[in-house]
C-alpha cells in the first residue's frame, strides 16, 4: 500500500524539461551564490523539486522508446 500526499501532481509527459532545467540551475545558483533574502532551505526544495521533475520525464521518455 502506498499513500501520497500531495498539494500538486504532474503527469511525467507533460513535464517541460527545459523549463524544469532551467529552474535547476536558477536554484543551484541561488545556493552557491546567495543573496541575503535567498533562503538556503527553499534553494535546496527548488532543486530537489527540480531534480525530481527531470528524472520523471526522462523516466516516461525512456518507457515510450
Amino acid at each position: 500500500m502506498v499513500r501520497v500526499l500531495s498539494d500538486i501532481g504532474e503527469k511525467a509527459q507533460e513535464i517541460d524539461v527545459a523549463q524544469a532545467e532551467k529552474d535547476l540551475k536558477q536554484a543551484q545558483e541561488a545556493m552557491i551564490n546567495p543573496a541575503l533574502s535567498i533562503d538556503i532551505a527553499a534553494a535546496l526544495i527548488a532543486v530537489q523539486h527540480a531534480e525530481a521533475r527531470i528524472e520523471a520525464a526522462r523516466r516516461a521518455g525512456a518507457k515510450e522508446e
